[in-house]
């Protein structure tokens, strides 16, 4: 497995147990440390590879250093720090206005002890983010409780509900997406930054109106019935129509077919 993340140099901890590392001469680059689960290391040189000594558990991470990232470009699915462990993004709200300035109520689950968190982030707050391997897929089916996902070689990943968040609202049969992984399992998916979905119930469009200031619900379709979705659409928007939808914020953008 691999994972990124900006730290800063003066930084050799274990996020875990919080204990420094012992590093021997002969290996300047080399730490050890012993863990008995998978650990989340804060190395200090640009590339680490951690070697635990325990005979419980043995595993190599590498890290390298990526610039840090403000709350309004991460997304659901993103891998950020807080306070020093992993949380996986389940869910983003936006709220506010240009004017006065954006905030993100944020649905995460820590990494290591499964936990859940609700915090509200401005739009510049900044975060470092863990870089995970990916790997294209598509929905396949539903096999409860698990989201059973496809890759192009027809290996199948099982995704348990908690962990995709508001991509619930948009599957659909071969919905394509990118699995995220961390120890060596499918924890999530991201979706692309517009995907489009059509509108299976709206009240009827109101002509001539075109400006989008006034908003009403349109229901999405969905494969699986418990998890269909209601947006905000202009009111000139009609049922059966498609539309496209920011991922990042649920927010209808154009429309695609009418």
């Amino acid at each position: 497995m691999k994972a990124a993340f900006r730290l800063s140099h003066s930084t050799q901890r274990c996020v875990v147990c919080g204990a420094p590392f012992k590093r021997s001469a002969d290996q300047a680059n080399r730490a050890q440390h012993s863990v008995s689960a998978v650990v989340i290391v804060l190395g200090a040189d640009q590339s680490v590879p951690i070697v635990p000594t325990t005979t419980d558990f043995y595993i190599n991470l590498f890290f390298t250093y990526i610039p840090m990232k403000p709350a309004k470009e991460i997304r659901v699915g993103n891998i950020i720090m807080v306070e020093g462990k992993p949380f996986i993004v389940l869910r983003s709200d936006v709220n506010g206005s240009s004017r006065t300035g954006f905030t993100y109520k944020w649905k995460t689950k820590n990494l290591l002890t499964g936990a859940p968190m609700e915090n509200v982030f401005r739009g510049d707050d900044k975060f470092e983010v863990v870089v995970l391997d990916k790997k294209p897929v598509s929905f396949s089916y539903f096999a409860d409780p698990l989201y059973v996902f496809m890759d192009e070689e027809y290996n199948q990943f099982e995704i348990e509900e908690e962990n995709l968040g508001d991509a619930l609202h948009y599957l659909k049969d071969g919905m394509e997406c990118e699995a995220v992984f961390y120890d060596g399992k499918a924890i999530s998916v991201e979706l692309p930054i517009t995907i489009a979905r059509q509108i299976i119930y709206a009240e009827p469009a109101v002509k001539g109106n075109t400006s989008g200031n006034v908003l009403k619900e349109a229901r999405l379709e969905n494969v699986i019935e418990k998890n269909q979705h209601t947006i905000q659409v202009p009111l000139f928007v009609s049922q059966d129509d498609v539309i496209e939808i920011d991922t990042r914020t649920n927010e209808f953008k154009k429309i695609v077919r009418n």
